[in-house]
């Protein structure tokens, strides 16, 4: 009876050890999933490229696979890289995946500021894609976030738009 009951016991400390270290890796993850963006954003590329692991091949969308962290650290760094995102705004990444059909909801924010030039937020957009205002948001300072979701007959247009390539 004594034997069985510390055999219970034993069974469930081996099956709690595993739900933490599953917890544990689960933390890991997040941490390092956490870190990556602002590390890159901030302009930490080497230490953004060492959050990869050698021999690792990084198949980046629109630039191509990528086989090192040196490879990475290149593309953080470039003018047209990711630094130009960061600062010329990603607008063109909006524009292909509403173009795609893939955008299932768009959150723009409206700064109270006339720039007098810059780019368009949909320039590189080939064809309409109609909104629905879901919901707007004001901030003491005058922003306003607007979000949209395309409307039924947009995702209709894209799809078909993308079957005609």
């Amino acid at each position: 009876m004594l034997e069985d009951r510390l055999a219970a016991v034993e069974k469930r400390l081996e099956e709690t050890e595993k739900r933490l270290q599953a917890a544990d890796d689960q933390l890991e993850i997040i941490r390092l999933l956490n870190s990556y963006g602002p590390l890159v954003d901030s302009g930490e590329s080497q230490a953004a490229a060492r959050l990869w692991i050698e021999g690792g091949v990084y198949n980046i969308g629109g630039v191509g696979p990528r086989k090192s962290p040196e490879d990475l650290v290149a593309i953080y760094e470039v003018k047209k890289g990711h630094q130009a995102l960061i600062h010329t705004g990603s607008a063109h990444l909006t524009a292909n995946l509403a173009q795609a059909g893939l955008l299932d909801e768009l959150r723009v924010m409206v700064c109270p500021i006339v720039l007098g030039q810059g780019r368009s937020l949909f320039e590189d957009l080939k064809a309409r894609v109609s909104l629905t205002l879901l919901r707007v948001r004001q901030f003491d300072s005058g922003n306003l976030v607007l979000t949209y979701r395309p409307s039924p007959h947009a995702m209709t247009t894209a799809t078909s738009l993308i079957g005609s390539n």
